[in-house]
């Protein structure tokens, strides 16, 4: 809320999962496209959870990833740009197109 009481635009856009802070996986990296494509094929669940993702990245190396470290950084900046989370709406929304329009993922 602001001075006055009233929600600002910038909590109201938080909620739907926009991120306001500087720097981050936003400025230092790449969009991960290959990655992001890699995870949610090998997760194939519109219904997975933050944990199953985490669990393909870092656990079962989906990515081929060369060290432990790497994917931890990996599974982060991931979460970071997409939230990886079914409950945050604009990654759900994500998802439903993602599915139905191969040759439209990358504008998603």
């Amino acid at each position: 809320m602001n001075e006055s009481g009233a929600v600002s635009h910038e909590s109201v856009l938080t909620g739907f999962g926009f991120s306001f802070e500087r720097g981050g996986a936003h400025t230092a990296r790449s969009m991960m496209f290959d990655d992001l494509a890699a995870l949610l094929s090998y997760v194939g669940r519109p219904d997975a959870g933050r944990e199953d993702y985490r669990r393909a990245v870092v656990t079962d190396n989906c990515l081929g990833k060369r060290s432990a470290r790497t994917r931890g950084l990996s599974f982060k900046h991931l979460a970071d740009l997409y939230s990886l989370d079914a409950s945050n709406a604009i990654f759900s929304a994500m998802l439903f197109f993602w599915s139905r329009d191969v040759q439209a993922r990358p504008l998603l």
